[in-house]
């Protein structure tokens, strides 16, 4: 039906010598908030004046994002974790939303860059540093006051985000072994929002990526302790072609990684 309702408006360009603009391609990438900040979104122009494509965004986080690539409802999902990590953060969203992901076996992870997480409390925290030991400790309940890792006396307040976050999701893998963050922790819809969170209590705590908590203007400052890193990248449902394979090959390009912030 579109093809038909164009013939006319082509038909009279063509007789009195028109030209029609050309549309633009578009490929649609849905998912982690941090790819989106750091990356993606920074190099958007860049990436269409190369390509000729213009991209769509819509964030949310790792498990939502992959989850609807999954559902056919886009065509990339970006992701701030490796692809066996991801799935396990899209299974995790599915299930919230009591559906059940029947997942493909041809999936692709397209690595973009190296990411840092890092901890971050208010800015008038006195505590510096904290070791693993400690902010599992934190981040599970175990220990509710400041005191009692060096800081004021003043109650922990924990921000996390929803699950399906890829942030969170690896936090609690590597920094706490698996176990699950505090029942009292305040939840947030994706990690790019902790800094705003976190600045809002004297004692608040949460986790962010490094990229994303310095372009924030939140008053909040990093708390210095073991590098805490993942992987971050596209993913694709079988080997990339067309449009979608000339965004994945700009970004990870000596071009495309210019833009990283």
């Amino acid at each position: 039906m579109k093809s038909r309702s164009l013939l006319p408006v082509l038909a009279f360009a063509t007789a009195f010598g028109f030209s029609l603009p050309v549309l633009a391609a578009t490929v649609e990438i849905w998912g982690a908030s941090t790819p989106h900040k750091r990356l993606l979104e920074p190099g958007a122009k860049a990436c269409k004046e190369a390509t000729g494509i213009e991209m769509k965004f819509l964030t949310s986080n790792s498990g939502r994002g992959l989850a609807s690539l999954i559902e056919g409802k886009c065509t990339v999902a970006a992701v701030a974790e490796d692809l066996k990590s991801a799935l396990n953060s899209a299974k995790e969203a599915a299930k919230e939303q009591g559906k059940e992901l029947k997942v493909p076996d041809d999936l692709v992870f397209h690595e973009l860059f190296k990411d840092g997480i890092v901890p971050i409390v208010h800015k008038e925290n006195s505590v510096t540093s904290l070791t693993w030991e400690q902010l599992k400790d934190i981040f599970t309940g175990k220990v509710k006051n400041w005191k009692d890792v060096g800081g004021p006396d003043l109650p922990i307040r924990v921000v996390t985000a929803a699950a399906g976050d890829a942030t969170a999701n690896h936090v609690q893998k590597t920094v706490l072994g698996g176990a699950e963050f505090t029942s009292d922790a305040s939840i947030i819809k994706n990690s790019k929002e902790a800094p705003q969170e976190v600045s809002k209590f004297k004692g608040g705590i949460g986790a962010v990526s490094e990229g994303v908590w310095k372009l924030s203007p939140a008053q909040t400052k990093e708390v210095k302790s073991k590098p805490i890193t993942r992987a971050v990248g596209l993913v694709t449902v079988g080997k990339p072609t067309g449009d979608v394979a000339k965004v994945v090959e700009f970004y990870q390009s000596k071009e495309g990684q210019k833009y990283l912030q």
